[in-house]
């Protein structure tokens, strides 16, 4: 069978990517920080944003409810983001901010053009956008914000941010007591903010991020805030509700950490109470979308659907050469392959399905810094024509990059560097022993069970982890024999024939080779030779038969017409199927030397133990 293309002979990395510019905190976005110029190039300039961006269904249908909403045409006012660490929800608000700003101009992209398209046949609609960034307001100082004349004043409150960005120094004089006083404005005067701008034919769009930490840090400072700014967005969800071309999208959360502390979950408790009678929370990006957004901000090119197919046709026939599930070979996996290229579907799974409950990982920004880092180190040297655990393969000894990340984040994770040392060690081992063995398998087995052994307790079925090892120039009995080869010699796989587990105990095999290196042969030979002496029944024997317990050489054995009963000692171990040692085969030949011929070697018997059963 001929070699099929690795994935970066079709596809080519972002010169970003490729160059390992991107910290762990570039696809972090900032959405505070595109207004004040701090953000990343990528999230600023709206033409690149959107060329990164992968407008997925529900991200259109939410950007068209706003667009609509903005130029008055109906649309839901109040819309909230799902609760998801790194599943997208800032970079859906700097699409509606840039939408929102330069809609208009950028008509003519390919990206922005889909989200108008979804919106409706009208114009994209312009808007004042109102940032209310929760991370970026500090407790006790507010924020500095930016007026529609490009002016900046440092607020106290979000309502005072909201005034000065809606009206500028107008609108904040009718708000000053309030700002300064930290009091909640009523709703008649967020109605007239909110319709300053429509005087000058523009909509009020009110952008909420990560509203819970700010909230979180004013409650830790003094408790009966947690009244105060749940009245604000009621009166806030409100006033946008009453205001034709008004409309208000809010993330609630940033990360775990807020929601598992006391004073975060009753903030969000409270936010909820707020925005969970308006609308149900909305993810942008599903589990089917993860493949073309990763795509996009990782590949500056990837081959289309005919360059794809015999790339995913050579894979779907290695797949079928191995004992899969017929729903991993089916129409329908097949084309999983195909929307997934050039990532392996069950890669992607593992991460969102298995990682996403960790709490370090984050969901579309983890899956995005990982293979970032792994696309990098493999380009170049990965022959897999899908990008899965083979990718994350170190050069050599050690951990990868990607493989540190991710053991960064585990638990016990201290303990996960030597582990999988080890083990990739022995796959190295048993794959030098199995020269079909091509694509480092065993190595890849390696890493698949660490991804599906994570969070602490989970497992992967064999067929899970045939799915990810096949490869079109696969040999399936070297596959197999290879993984049988690793279990025997694995130290931390979990013990269960059916499941495939790394787990940080040692399991038997561990245990077994740790006692044994504390023994030296010495020790283990006077063992077993106390073992023999202590067992009477090997010495039993019919009347008149002599009964020789651990000769020590043929000369202790007389030549006579007697019957003599030989119980060996360890030194003298037989295997089955191969010539006697030369220490057994003395007691029948000689008497004291092998110049002195044994006659009566006919009335030996011998017992010998089996060196498999020593060994063992």
């Amino acid at each position: 069978m001929m070699a099929v293309a690795a994935w970066h002979q079709l596809c080519t990395l972002r010169d970003d990517v490729r160059r390992g510019a991107l910290t762990l905190d570039e696809f972090a976005a900032d959405l505070n920080g595109v207004r004040t110029g701090e953000a990343r190039l990528v999230y600023r300039e709206p033409a690149m944003f959107f060329d990164r961006t992968y407008p997925t269904f529900r991200m259109k249908a939410l950007a068209g409810d706003v667009l609509r909403r903005l130029a008055g045409g109906g649309g839901k006012p109040v819309l909230q983001l799902q609760v998801a660490y790194g599943g997208g929800k800032t970079h859906t608000l700097i699409t509606l901010l840039h939408l929102a700003e330069r809609g208009q101009a950028l008509a003519d992209h390919k990206t922005v053009g889909e989200f108008l398209a979804f919106a409706g046949p009208t114009q994209a609609p312009r808007a004042r956008v109102a940032l209310l960034p929760g991370d970026q307001f500090d407790v006790k100082e507010g924020l500095e914000v930016y007026g529609p004349e490009g002016k900046t004043r440092r607020v106290r409150t979000l309502w005072g941010a909201l005034a000065y960005q809606l009206a500028g120094d107008v609108g904040y004089a009718r708000l000053k007591g309030h700002d300064e006083s930290f009091t909640v404005p009523a709703e008649p005067l967020l109605v007239d903010l909110l319709r300053a701008p429509i005087k000058e034919k523009l909509g009020a769009l009110v952008l909420v991020d990560e509203a819970v930490w700010y909230y979180r840090g004013l409650v830790n400072e003094n408790p009966r805030m947690l009244g105060t700014i749940k009245d604000f967005y009621q009166v806030l969800t409100q006033a946008v509700a009453k205001v034709e071309r008004a409309a208000l999208v809010a993330s609630l959360i940033a990360s775990r950490t807020e929601a598992n502390d006391q004073t975060g979950v009753q903030c969000l408790e409270a936010l909820n109470d707020v925005f969970g009678r308006l609308a149900e929370p909305v993810d942008p990006v599903a589990r089917d979308d993860v493949a073309e957004v990763l795509r996009r901000r990782l590949f500056e090119q990837v081959p289309g659907e005919a360059e794809r197919r015999p790339v995913i046709d050579a894979v779907m026939a290695a797949m079928q050469r191995v004992p899969l599930r017929e729903a991993q070979r089916d129409q329908a996996a097949y084309d999983r392959l195909m929307a997934s290229y050039p990532f392996h579907p069950d890669l992607i799974n593992v991460l969102y399905q298995k990682w996403t409950q960790i709490s370090g990982f984050q969901r579309t920004r983890g899956a995005l810094r990982l293979l970032a880092s792994a696309l990098r180190d493999s380009e170049g040297r990965d022959p897999s024509p899908l990008v899965g655990p083979s990718a994350l393969l170190p050069v050599g000894p050690g951990m990868s990059n990607a493989l540190n990340e991710l053991i960064k984040i585990c638990e016990e994770r201290e303990r996960w560097t030597p582990i999988l040392t080890g083990e990739l060690d022995k796959a190295r081992e048993i794959q030098a022993a199995l020269p079909t063995i091509r694509a480092r398998e065993v190595e890849q087995a390696v890493v698949a069970t660490f991804l599906h052994s994570q969070p602490m307790g989970q497992r992967a079925a064999h067929t899970d982890l045939l799915a990810l090892l096949a490869h079109p120039l696969v040999d399936p009995a070297a596959l197999e024999e290879g993984l049988r080869k690793w279990r025997g010699l694995s130290w931390f796989l979990v013990e269960d024939p059916d499941a495939w587990q790394l787990g940080t105990a040692p399991n038997l095999t561990h245990m077994h080779v740790q006692a044994m290196g504390w023994l030296n042969e010495d020790d283990i030979e006077e063992e077993l030779k106390r073992r023999i002496q202590a067992v009477p029944q090997l010495a039993a024997a019919d009347p008149g038969v002599e009964v020789h317990r651990l000769p020590v050489n043929p000369s202790y054995i007389s030549d006579d017409l007697k019957l003599h009963y030989l119980i060996l000692g360890p030194e003298c171990a037989v295997e089955p199927g191969k010539p006697l040692p030369a220490c057994v085969e003395s007691y029948f030949n000689e008497k004291s030397s092998s110049t002195d011929p044994r006659i009566y070697r006919n009335n030996l018997v011998a017992l010998a133990l089996e060196v498999s059963r020593v060994a063992g």
